[in-house]
């Protein structure tokens, strides 16, 4: 009795988060503004690609490109151009491809339990870990599309059984890798496993992978100038490591949030290595790529509570892996009959499972609200555009040019963050002149009649004091900041001198 009410509770939980989703992702998905600081960049990349341009080009000001491979913006093309609304499609794109990561999830769970109950707790699980992750799912940013070529990269290699599947399973790495490169760290530690447990059955797989991932590359890479491997390896590899998020990533991140996700993952791990099933070495690689590659991006200066989807992910999955373990029955033979002396004792710990499980979902539980912007903020948006609109001459908003593009005015567009990433990583190098002595000389022309900053750390504060004067705070209270990512906002107006 007592497990079937817990059992009723952890689906109760378990609709509710499902629901809570997607009444903040259908509510949100057609906001005019951004709803994480980056968003209006990653549609500017969608313009340049519309426009004929390349995004992998020399930096200037009229466009500098974020970090990241191409795929999510090739993806996210035609559905700009069916609906005609950059952000719209670009959220519908991500929510699109956390869907099918939330079905992927349910297949995978059910294939290995045949308990239908047992997927429905691993997706709602996943989708609970919203905040988590940075409330990430449904917006204009890679990751969610990266996390489902991923995820469906591990679902090939472990119940697909076709005739091509290494071929198949390379493919989508390495539109995985294209998409999103930590993904190559995702995948490492279960190719090094192959390579070393069976290296003639899993040679088309490796030799396959790094062949089209080194294919993709050097396409892109040459047909950029070989630019791309600048923006998207060289770039992220000079980020400096805070060191303080290597034991926070653990102790912040992760164990306040999910911690009985990792007791229930460890003890999956551990039983299935007792029980010397041999699917140990897959999940233990699984759930270490998936680790590692959030655990690494998040230790790299900027990065941010997205990165740590994937651990998320793998945690969900293999906690729901568990509950399988936990209710397997076990008989054993007393005086010549089969007695399930062992009943109890099961449906005990099953129960126990449950309970630790809706503990985990009232762990995570949120106010859906926090995540959606509100009718100020719309109304917000639309004050500033119009102040941007009624400037006769150019206007520069660093942190938010596609707020210049909305309202219809001419403005440099590169965004701070792709700027400031080349300031920071290639001092003294071409790309650092170039784009160093575009934005100083910008400011000292004077050619923008306005500039609006977000803060005053702005990497070129100094010149803006110094050709323009500070008139006024934009915002008061707390409108207009965006939903999830970083809390700024356009908020200091300078004036030409």
């Amino acid at each position: 009795m007592l497990s079937r009410v817990l059992k009723f509770f952890l689906l109760l939980f378990c609709v509710w988060h499902i629901s809570a989703f997607a009444y903040i992702s259908m509510s949100r998905a057609g906001y005019a503004f951004e709803l994480e600081w980056m968003e209006g960049a990653m549609a500017d990349h969608i313009r340049v690609i519309s426009g004929g341009g390349s995004i992998y080009a020399a930096p200037s000001l009229e466009f500098v490109p974020f970090i990241y491979a191409p795929l999510y913006y090739v993806i996210c093309y035609p559905a700009v151009l069916l609906s005609g609304n950059v952000l719209l499609a670009m959220r519908l794109i991500s929510l699109i491809s956390f869907s099918i990561t939330l079905i992927i999830i349910c297949k995978w769970v059910y294939k290995e339990t045949g308990v239908a109950v047992y997927s429905l707790i691993a997706a709602a699980m996943f989708t609970a870990c919203f905040e988590v992750c940075g409330a990430w799912y449904d917006i204009a940013r890679v990751d969610s599309l990266a996390l489902l070529l991923i995820m469906w990269f591990f679902y090939i290699l472990r119940f697909g059984g076709f005739k091509y599947n290494n071929v198949v399973a390379a493919l989508v790495l390495t539109l995985a890798c294209m998409c999103k490169q930590s993904n190559i760290i995702a995948a490492a530690p279960l190719l090094i496993v192959l390579i070393f447990r069976d290296f003639k059955k899993h040679i088309q797989l490796i030799a396959f992978s790094v062949f089209s991932i080194a294919c993709a590359a050097f396409y892109i890479n040459y047909g950029s100038d070989y630019l791309f491997s600048y923006y998207a390896y060289y770039l992220p590899s000079m980020h400096a490591i805070d060191k303080s998020l290597i034991a926070n990533f653990w102790s912040v991140d992760l164990f306040p949030g999910i911690p009985f996700l990792i007791l229930l993952s460890v003890f999956y791990l551990t039983k299935i290595y007792l029980d010397k099933d041999e699917m140990f070495f897959f999940y233990v690689s699984f759930l270490t790529g998936m680790i590692l590659s959030s655990w690494l991006a998040r230790i790299h200066e900027g990065g941010y509570l997205n990165v740590i989807m994937p651990a998320c992910a793998a945690f969900s999955l293999t906690s729901a892996l568990a509950l399988k373990k936990i209710a397997d029955p076990s008989a054993v033979i007393y005086e010549n009959e089969k007695i399930n002396t062992s009943a109890c004792r099961r449906l005990s710990k099953l129960s126990f499972a449950y309970a630790v499980l809706i503990m985990q979902f009232l762990f995570l539980l949120y106010d859906p609200g926090l995540h959606i912007p509100s009718k100020e903020d719309a109304a917000a948006g639309i004050s500033l555009t119009d102040k941007i609109k009624s400037f006769k001459g150019e206007v520069y908003v660093p942190y938010h040019p596609y707020l210049v593009f909305m309202a219809g005015k001419s403005g440099p567009a590169a965004h701070h963050m792709a700027v400031f990433d080349i300031l920071r990583a290639d001092k003294g190098g071409k790309n650092y002149k170039l784009i160093e002595e575009a934005v100083s000389g910008y400011i000292t022309s004077q050619k923008a009649e306005a500039i609006i900053l977000d803060n005053l750390n702005f990497s070129h504060i100094g010149l803006v004091r110094k050709f323009y004067n500070l008139k006024s705070l934009i915002f008061e209270g707390g409108v207009f900041y965006p939903v999830c990512g970083m809390k700024t906002r356009p908020q200091y107006l300078f004036i030409r001198k």
